[in-house]
């Protein structure tokens, strides 16, 4: 049964593949007039209003958390292990790159978006999209795994991989890497070794699980 439906999943993948190089190929030799068309758009919308300076756009202590939690949470989940070539065996966990870069980078993002809507100070709308490029740093992989345990507090590997439609394989290397960085946690029976997120993540998250949960990268 998983394999037929691993398959439809590969199916509705292969045709959605499909429509976008349909798409692109459609505007071969276009490329010039979509770029200056996109070119005047954002002219036209910079010349429509008038962002404060950044250095007078207050951020609250509250969303100061929100994007300190959040870069945390960012550069562990999108950080990679080395494997063994062959047998895929784990052999190195590289140190995750420190929070601060990540969090400036979040905190300019979240002040831009207030200017472009003449506020002099970040809100929880401003947030979510802040929320959505951290969320698209990570491997899909890796996104889809953290949604699904994000609703669903204790799952094993079997039932993941049915969920996500993914080999068991596949899914046991996706949770043993996010493991690795304490993002998940993981615990051992007799029958089946089951995940869910590590209370660092779930602290990290805190403000943001209702928006982790929903939402799709498509």
């Amino acid at each position: 049964m998983h394999g037929f439906s691993h398959c439809r999943w590969q199916e509705r993948d292969f045709t959605h593949e499909i429509k976008v190089a349909k798409k692109a190929m459609r505007n071969v030799g276009n490329e010039q007039k979509m770029r200056k068309e996109l070119a005047l758009a954002v002219e036209s919308l910079f010349k429509a209003i008038k962002p404060p300076p950044l250095t007078s756009i207050a951020v609250s202590s509250a969303i100061e958390d929100k994007i300190a939690s959040l870069a945390a949470f960012t550069v562990k989940a999108r950080s990679g292990v080395v494997r063994q070539g062959h047998s895929r065996e784990i052999l190195y966990i590289p140190q995750a790159e420190a929070p601060p870069r990540l969090a400036r980078q979040f905190l300019l993002l979240a002040k831009s978006l207030a200017g472009l809507r003449e506020s002099t100070l970040v809100e929880d709308e401003d947030m979510k999209t802040v929320l959505r490029v951290a969320l698209d740093c990570l491997p899909e992989d890796r996104l889809k795994a953290v949604r699904l345990l994000s609703t669903t507090p204790t799952l094993s590997t079997r039932r993941i991989a049915e969920k996500l439609a993914m080999p068991n394989s596949t899914i046991h290397k996706v949770l043993e890497e996010l493991g690795c960085h304490q993002v998940v946690e993981s615990k051992h029976s007799d029958k089946e070794r089951t995940w869910r997120l590590s209370r660092w993540t779930r602290i990290r998250l805190k403000g943001f699980l209702s928006e982790v949960s929903g939402g799709s990268r498509r």
